[in-house]
């Protein structure tokens, strides 16, 4: 004779398996068990059983979790900065970007603000690699220091949202790339044009304020100069400094080559 499950289970007198077998909604024997088995510790085991199964078995077909490193993170939260400014940046936005659910993101970040800040963080780093490498990269007929600044006006041309977001929108403490990279463009200017470093200073301080105007006039698209004309506006620039701040002891290459006489 075929022995039912629960009879099997009662054979062995093992309480916590009659329980489980009530879980699975199989019928408990009427006689002998009704007394001894508290109905509502059986209703408690069904729910707990049922929870710890469902827990289980979620655990097994649960899809895996893309494995996104911080970096990847921060790599695609420059990108929707680029597409589509600062305000976008958010968990879903970034997740979109990387292909999975945002849970990599809170797994890496504690929440928005920190991935926020590591996001300015490496906009700065490559603002200030862009114009360190418009410094060391200068065109035959260009000074250093005219590289700079027209490396400056090009990122802000050609980098809208991040130009924006550093400084026109952004609300991040500290110096901007122009101050953080300030001690190595007076070196340059003290190098090429022969300027004590005081004057160096003060002339540079006056070149970012015509600098600056240039960049956010490209920034928002007010002006669209060829590089023969940003070069040009450069050189007046360069001329009306130094009539007041007098000649430099090193003529600028540009007005050697030019054989103009400052």
């Amino acid at each position: 004779m075929k022995m039912h499950l629960t009879d099997k289970l009662r054979q062995r007198g093992n309480i916590g398996s009659l329980l489980l077998a009530a879980a699975f909604n199989k019928s408990l024997p009427q006689k002998n068990y009704n007394k001894s088995i508290d109905r509502n510790i059986v209703r408690a085991y069904n729910n707990a059983m049922l929870y710890i199964t469902i827990c289980y078995f979620g655990v097994l077909i649960m899809p895996a979790v893309k494995k996104v490193s911080k970096d990847e993170i921060i790599d695609a939260a420059v990108d929707v900065l680029r597409e589509s400014g600062f305000a976008a940046v958010n968990a879903r936005s970034v997740a979109k970007k990387l292909g999975c659910s945002t849970q990599p993101i809170y797994f890496s970040f504690k929440n928005m603000d920190e991935l926020k800040a590591a996001l300015t963080q490496r906009a700065v780093q490559m603002h200030t690699r862009r114009v360190r490498d418009s410094l060391r990269i200068h065109e035959g007929n260009d000074s250093r220091y005219s590289s700079y600044g027209m490396g400056f006006v090009k990122f802000a041309a050609e980098e809208k949202q991040l130009f924006r977001w550093l400084y026109l929108e952004g609300e991040q403490q500290g110096k901007y790339q122009s101050d953080v990279l300030t001690p190595e463009i007076i070196k340059v200017i003290v190098d090429e044009f022969g300027y004590s470093h005081d004057i160096a200073r003060r002339f540079h301080q006056d070149m970012i304020y015509f600098t600056y105007g240039l960049a956010i006039l490209a920034n928002t698209d007010h002006l669209n100069l060829t590089e023969a004309e940003l070069r040009e506006a450069f050189r007046r620039e360069f001329r009306a400094l130094i009539s007041i701040y007098g000649k430099p002891a090193k003529p600028p290459e540009f007005a050697v080559k030019a054989g103009v006489v400052l």
